[in-house]
């Protein structure tokens, strides 16, 4: 690893930067990619773990870093193969060809890039390392994940333990795959509906789902959507799976 000065550890700190180094977890994230030919966004890409296992595949890789330091690393060490881009992820312009994404994405911003990615249209998927907390909310059925999930399938792939990156964070981390869904589940026309729909049961008052149910949808239509989709009216929003939404939203539309 190239020497540092003195304030490149709290500016690393400043910048969420813990990089892989258990290559087997390198090598599983690439997996998640394999099969595809579309180019793929390394988005954060640091020292270039990732970014050299999937140039050693044979991808076209464009590499996004905002950090100084490691951009100048990065187009170094891929002079000629790697196009390298100095740029915040979160204000990067996608482009608008077909690709796909990959990221160790700092703690600090992951709910802000996944709202970014999700708003994107081009990406087919995108494998993302992010605190193991958030991968698992993620992966069920919160909030932002029920707004997206007819246009999207979120999959926890696995656990990382804090042991596999430098400097060692303080809590596990997880991979998670978002893939775009052949079939959408709903037309893009109803986003907006839909999502308002979402957040207005999650943060609707009531005691359990049917409280908070029947005050978007007539009692018979609520009961004959929860014994038709096998849902437990004492449950919570959260205990909902993306299908069952959809016949919610249906329901109260």
């Amino acid at each position: 690893m190239p020497r540092r000065s003195p304030s490149r550890p709290s500016n690393r700190r400043n910048l969420s930067q813990n990089f892989i180094h258990d290559t087997s977890v390198v090598t599983q994230m690439c997996d998640l990619l394999a099969g595809s030919s579309l180019p793929i966004l390394d988005l954060g890409a640091g020292a270039g773990v990732v970014t050299s296992e999937l140039v050693r595949r044979g991808h076209q890789v464009t590499a996004v870093e905002l950090d100084p330091h490691w951009t100048s690393v990065l187009r170094r060490r891929f002079a000629g193969s790697v196009h390298v881009v100095r740029a915040d992820m979160l204000r990067f312009k996608f482009p608008n060809e077909p690709h796909n994404v990959v990221s160790n994405v700092p703690y600090s911003i992951t709910t802000d890039l996944l709202r970014t990615l999700l708003q994107q249209s081009a990406w087919q998927v995108a494998v993302l390392m992010v605190q193991w907390e958030v991968a698992r909310k993620r992966a069920g059925a919160s909030m932002l994940t029920a707004a997206w999930w007819p246009w999207y399938d979120i999959t926890l792939v696995r656990r990382v333990p804090a042991g596999a990156f430098r400097p060692r964070p303080r809590v596990d981390s997880g991979v998670l795959r978002v893939g775009r869904r052949a079939v959408a589940l709903l037309p893009d026309s109803d986003r907006r509906d839909y999502q308002r729909f979402v957040e207005a049961v999650f943060t609707g008052s009531g005691a359990g789902l049917g409280g908070i149910v029947r005050r978007h949808v007539p009692r018979p239509t609520m009961l004959r959507w929860a014994r038709e989709h096998d849902v437990d009216l004492r449950g919570l929003p959260r205990d909902l799976s993306v299908r069952q939404w959809v016949a919610l939203y249906r329901a109260a539309a």
